[in-house]
């Protein structure tokens, strides 16, 4: 069963930063420089390190291969088109058509996030998504309590996605020097 299961996770084996999700950028982040490829692996296949030695030989050498883009940064957010919509699980989730529409709620709780989490933008991109999508997700007003639930679905969307949108706000996290224009 775990064989059958690296192999589907391989086939959806990120090959580039852009296809690399929100949760799988905070994990490589809390490896730090460091990391084997190993850890690297079993982050972006989601499973422990020893479970790749199940991995037969073919597999492991297109995984490891597919695996370059790691050695380089993370791309400059304008390389990145910002996105109309996002799919969140079933639902296609509009953006706003400029981040300045924001309610003051979502603006504060993003700045409080900011000043909690500043050490880990990272692992920070995922709650300040969850913020920004969760009226248009749940077709009501801004609530942070469910912006919190929305974070685990955030956790999935692409960097190429995400990063137009979060380094809005984060604009240091990126190679670019300023924050993406609200177009």
């Amino acid at each position: 069963m775990l064989v059958i299961s690296l192999t589907t996770h391989l086939a959806a084996l990120p090959t580039e930063w852009g296809s690399v999700t929100l949760a799988q950028a905070a994990q490589l982040a809390t490896l730090g420089d460091e990391a084997t490829m190993q850890a690297c692996l079993a982050v972006l296949l989601d499973c422990s390190p020893e479970e790749l030695l199940q991995l037969a030989p073919k597999h492991l050498r297109r995984a490891l291969s597919a695996l370059l883009f790691l050695s380089e940064p993370v791309p400059d957010l304008t390389s990145f088109e910002r996105p109309t919509s996002i799919l969140l699980g079933d639902v296609e989730v509009p953006i706003l058509s400029t981040l300045e529409e924001l309610t003051f709620g979502q603006a504060a709780d993003i700045g409080a996030l900011i000043q909690e989490h500043a050490n880990n933008v990272a692992q920070l991109r995922i709650p300040v998504l969850a913020t920004i999508l969760q009226p248009a997700y749940d077709g009501s007003g801004y609530d942070s309590d469910k912006a919190l639930e929305l974070e685990q679905l955030c956790g999935t969307v692409k960097l190429r996605h995400a990063l137009p949108l979060t380094d809005f706000f984060l604009p240091s996290s990126t190679a670019s020097v300023a924050a993406t224009p609200p177009t």
